[in-house]
């Protein structure tokens, strides 16, 4: 695509993507990716003419000539057209078997930053944070409030698990409302767990039994460590990654 350099929404990271995930050419969520989509340029002010139809087109139009079977897709609208890149997973069984080292950032992530609760190329802190994270041998970043409050990593959603009992932070701890973060909740919830959404405070994590991370990419991760503190539960991952929707290849 041409881009417009002085354009606003690309000077000053204001414009609005998504990451889907495709696997044997089906694409996950786009409904719901396009909804969201949709709801950043809303907030944003910044023009959308683009319906549900036309959206899912693009992208099964994109995915019928890539020379591969999983993937994932990062989609902008800009300059009135749907545009779209692709890349492999970056994820391997490795991190999936041994689980992720996250570390804490030293960033305050501020629950009143409109920029929490959407994705938009004002993502340059995640990336920053997440490449101190691996050059101090940890996977990735993971963000508290100004209250000391769990928010998320640099690119994931965050869950806890004690008791049976499922803790994710509440929405407004400043955290993106993720898709996959919706699917799993709807998805224990609909197996009986009881899920509370609350303000996890960093000094309790190691009450908890079990970590995990999820997106739209990676579907769900164990988590091993966060700092000085290990997770070796996995009962609840196991349980999710029984049913097929939420497979991933890195995963066996």
């Amino acid at each position: 695509m041409d881009i417009d350099i002085f354009e606003k929404n690309i000077s000053f990271g204001l414009m609005p993507f998504e990451t889907l995930y495709f696997n044997n050419n089906e694409i996950e969520d786009v409904d719901k990716h396009f909804k969201r989509l949709k709801r950043a340029h809303n907030i944003l002010k910044i023009d959308f003419d683009v319906n549900l139809s036309e959206f899912s087109k693009a992208l099964y139009d994109y995915v019928a000539k890539l020379a591969c079977s999983e993937g994932v897709l990062k989609v902008v609208y800009y300059n009135k057209q749907i545009n779209i890149s692709y890349r492999l997973p970056n994820y391997t069984n490795n991190m999936f078997k041994q689980g992720l080292k996250l570390r804490t950032s030293n960033i305050i992530k501020g629950k009143n930053n409109i920029f929490n609760y959407i994705k938009t190329f004002n993502y340059g802190v995640n990336y920053i944070e997440d490449v101190r994270a691996k050059k101090e041998g940890y996977d990735t970043a993971l963000f508290l409030n100004e209250k000391g409050y769990i928010c998320e990593t640099s690119y994931a959603n965050i869950f806890f698990v004690k008791d049976n009992e499922i803790y994710t932070p509440h929405l407004r701890s400043g955290i993106l409302k993720g898709i996959m973060r919706d699917n799993i909740i709807r998805f224990l919830s609909s197996k009986g767990y009881r899920i509370n959404k609350t303000f996890i405070g960093y000094n309790n994590i190691s009450n908890f039994d079990e970590c995990f991370l999820t997106n739209s990419v990676i579907g769900i991760m164990p988590v091993k460590q966060i700092d000085d503190v290990f997770y070796n539960g996995r009962s609840i991952i196991e349980l999710i990654i029984k049913f097929k929707k939420f497979w991933r290849s890195w995963m066996f």
